[in-house]
């Protein structure tokens, strides 16, 4: 009886052990799996990001400026700035300064392009001043209010393409990340090798 115990219980230490060196294994797997998926996804955000801002960049309104700025101009106000100049000859309307925050303070500035007499560019650049600090860039978020006020079927395509676009960068960087993976033990499993093909005598 007594034998047999003892080797009962080696039994169950061995198979105890198998069982935690899989679950060891399967956690170590899944937690590969998750950084790969947390990489792929960022690069994904970051490509629908530039393949908005190039989408945005390149279009153009198949109306003339005078007719897109007031649009931009509606959405702006409704967003709580007030307009300080709105120059339908020069094709610009620029908000007055509005607080945010403490020493903080913000404003929108539209310009228009003509590229014919029913064809117009717009930008949306965004001004903001913090403790002294100014940073101007083009508001992507409200040019895309302003596409999908005027253009909504345009603005469908250009998000579209950029999901397309995107869903293929995450595609490509979980292949590559997995194609590394398999890569690098080999690698490594080479250059572990001793040297051992070099014999003293060979010196």
């Amino acid at each position: 009886m007594m034998n047999f115990s003892i080797i009962f219980e080696g039994s169950a230490y061995r198979n105890a052990g198998k069982i935690l060196m899989t679950l060891l294994m399967t956690t170590m797997l899944f937690a590969c799996a998750t950084a790969e998926q947390k990489r792929a996804s960022h690069a994904q955000q970051e490509a629908y990001k530039v393949a908005i801002a190039r989408g945005i960049n390149a279009h153009v309104y198949e109306m003339s400026c005078q007719a897109v700025l007031p649009v931009a101009e509606e959405i702006l106000i409704k967003r709580g700035y007030t307009t300080q100049v709105y120059d339908q000859e020069g094709l610009i309307v620029e908000m007055q300064w509005k607080e945010d925050a403490q020493a903080a303070r913000s404003r929108f500035i539209a310009q228009g392009m003509a590229l014919g007499e029913q064809r117009c560019n717009l930008q949306i650049v965004a001004e903001k001043e913090t403790a002294g600090q100014r940073t101007a860039q083009r508001s992507d978020e409200i040019e895309m209010e302003l596409i999908s006020r005027i253009q909504p079927e345009m603005a469908k395509n250009i998000k579209a393409q950029a999901k397309a676009m995107s869903d293929q960068v995450y595609e490509q960087s979980l292949q590559q990340q997995t194609q590394q993976t398999h890569e690098g033990p080999a690698v490594r499993e080479v250059n572990d090798q001793p040297d051992t093909e070099i014999l003293p005598e060979q010196l």
